[in-house]
């Protein structure tokens, strides 16, 4: 069963741990998509409050419990490594709510300020393994920066200053997660904060960077709380008496991984594929390399299988008619009207509700849950076009 690492840094305070309460309390039962996250109920670990033994699955229900309670004080920020180990699921209803395991995921939450790969061979380690970066960037210290007041651009300076030479260690996708993004809802469009950050050196020649590699980069705005829940005073979180806890789009970040790396996988893989092929047209008899090659290939699927997919990680070497969702995905991505966005979302719901009933085993339960990856990260490119970094060819922000 294929497994999917994510690595997690950020400052203290940006919320991280109560990011990681709220997705599993999103995804720890079956919703409108019928894929949910089972978290280890056999294990222990020591609740770092009061040094407690409980499961990983106590203790992520304990901080979000604790999280909604209006008189319980905020979760303390991670002081060492967590891991947390999820297998994604997907039920069927119509079969008896029978089950099936698609893949697992696991997430590395580093503490705030242990974030340079330089300095600890454990986090070198596990980059090197990861498919995926999370940096989560605080919402407040956003909103400060936004507001051009207090120390906000100090502050984000400092954090970019701490996790972009980490992250460019590696050429998996880049995701930017905004946290409290209850706070800057209505204040501050996505579009506005992307182009904001983009005015500093530093971060648009990181984007740049990953953008000449074909890697992507997202900014994934989040609220591990919702919209009502707290109110910002005088530079402190408050929760509000009265109001719930109704998280959104906690669970956009686990649903970009999969397919933003396979998409960079198979454009960076193309892309030396025909360097090479030009390299070898021009160092030999043009005809004659056709006919060989043409020859070698046999068919165009045997072509994909010898020159594309041999060349991605194990983890990524799906069926064919599983690529061919990514790839089809990816070239949706460059339509540019309203309406061809919700005709796309209408057909990635079709596709989904056809591939449900097809899910009988691991490999179709994969199958299916990429489907929902596809459609959620449709929905956010739809709902927030500027999530997906671009950069125009002048290298200006836009």
């Amino acid at each position: 069963m294929p497994n999917y690492k994510i690595v997690i840094l950020g400052p203290r305070r940006s919320g991280k741990t109560v990011f990681l309460a709220s997705l599993y309390r999103r995804l720890s039962i079956p919703g409108q998509y019928k894929i949910f996250l089972d978290c280890d109920i056999t294990s222990t670990v020591i609740n770092p409050t009061d040094g407690r033994e409980m499961s990983p699955r106590q203790l992520l229900a304990e901080r979000y419990a604790n999280l909604a309670d209006p008189c319980k004080d905020w979760e303390p920020g991670t002081i060492d490594v967590e891991k947390w180990h999820f297998t994604c699921k997907v039920q069927r209803p119509d079969l008896e709510f029978k089950e099936f395991t698609a893949c697992e995921f696991t997430y590395l939450d580093y503490a705030g300020g242990d974030v340079d790969a330089r300095q600890n061979p454990e986090l070198e380690h596990e980059l090197q393994d990861a498919n995926c970066l999370l940096g989560l960037l605080d919402g407040e210290k956003i909103l400060s920066l936004m507001r051009e007041e207090g120390d906000g651009y100090t502050q984000i300076t400092k954090d970019f200053g701490n996790m972009l030479p980490t992250l460019t260690r590696k050429k998996d996708p880049v995701h930017f997660v905004i946290s409290k993004w209850d706070i800057l809802e209505g204040l501050f469009t996505l579009e506005e904060i992307r182009n904001r950050l983009l005015q500093e050196d530093f971060f648009r020649d990181f984007v740049q960077n990953r953008l000449d590699g074909n890697s992507s980069v997202r900014l994934i705005p989040v609220s591990a709380v919702g919209m009502e829940f707290v109110e910002l005073e005088e530079g402190i979180m408050k929760k509000v008496p009265g109001k719930n806890l109704k998280p959104f789009q906690v669970e956009m970040p686990l649903a970009c991984v999969l397919p933003d790396q396979v998409k960079d996988e198979l454009k960076q893989i193309a892309k030396k594929k025909e360097e090479l092929l030009n390299q070898q047209i021009n160092d030999s008899n043009q005809v004659g390399f056709w006919d060989s090659l043409l020859e070698l290939a046999g068919s165009a699927i045997d072509w994909f299988r010898e020159f594309i997919v041999a060349d991605l990680p194990e983890e990524l070497r799906f069926t064919d008619e599983i690529l061919k969702k990514f790839s089809e995905s990816a070239k949706a991505g460059a339509q540019q009207t309203r309406e061809q966005q919700e005709n796309r979302i209408r057909e990635l719901e079709n596709q989904r509700n056809a591939s449900l009933k097809t899910v009988t085993d691991e490999e179709t339960a994969l199958s299916y849950a990429i489907d929902v990856f596809l459609e959620i990260q449709s929905k956010l490119d739809y709902d927030f076009p500027a999530s997906l970094i671009k950069l125009p060819k002048s290298n200006k922000p836009v």
